[in-house]
């Protein structure tokens, strides 16, 4: 996931926005993976330029396996 991260970034900075919104795979310390939303905000200076960006991320593991599990029962009952 880390070019697509990294130019979606690099794309948030470059342009006029002030806000970044991503989601992807982040692997943890353990080996394993987490789904995550990250999202920051960009500071700019008085030229616009990107200065800093703050921002955090959210652990949504359990809820992308909650839609999944959901929507294997919704293909089972199809059938």
């Amino acid at each position: 996931d880390r070019p697509r991260v990294l130019a979606s970034r690099d794309e948030a900075l470059t342009g006029p926005g002030e806000h970044w919104s991503c989601a992807y795979r982040f692997r943890r310390a353990d080996g394993g993976y987490a789904h995550v939303v990250d999202r920051g905000s960009i500071m700019r200076d008085g030229s616009g330029r990107p200065s800093r960006m703050v921002g955090g991320m959210h652990d949504v593991t359990e809820q992308r396996r909650s839609e999944e599990r959901q929507a294997l029962l919704a293909q089972e009952l199809q059938h």
